[in-house]
């Protein structure tokens, strides 16, 4: 039942994250008005960490309670820390830039140049949040055979 835990709150942490890499930040981007992006990114960004904050713990915990309960199964280790290790690299990397853009006043005091590289930034950043969801999930994938 762990396992089947593991494997559905990544995947979907996995899938949501994937999503906003390829389809809802890119969409940002284009926007026109760097008002209309200051705060659909301040409001999106809330709303997904809400969504996707209890599912890489959930995630990345019932991997590893696998892995402790079978120290055997290393792939689970893999898997659990794979997505555990999303919060440290969101800490050192993006925490700071998330504090900012989070805040819609001060960023549209800086403005739209600013905003757009700042966006730029934390795409790039996401995509490696992105890239370790999926490894996360597929090697969990691969722990169910």
């Amino acid at each position: 039942m762990l396992k089947l835990v593991a494997v559905g709150a990544t995947a979907m942490y996995a899938g949501a994250s994937v999503y906003i890499s390829l389809v809802q930040h890119p969409s940002i981007l284009l926007m026109r008005d760097y008002r209309v992006q200051a705060v659909f990114f301040a409001d999106m960004y809330d709303a997904a960490g809400r969504f996707m904050a209890p599912l890489s713990v959930i995630g990345s915990g019932a991997a590893l309670a696998v892995w402790l309960t079978n120290r055997s199964e290393l792939i689970w280790l893999a898997g659990g820390l794979c997505m555990a290790s999303i919060l440290p690299y969101t800490t050192c990397y993006m925490l700071q830039l998330n504090a900012t853009l989070r805040d819609p006043r001060r960023t549209l005091r800086r403005g739209p140049t600013w905003l757009l590289k700042r966006l730029q930034q934390w795409g790039h950043h996401h995509a490696v949040r992105s890239f370790l969801s999926v490894t996360a999930t597929s090697t969990m994938l691969f722990g169910l055979r």
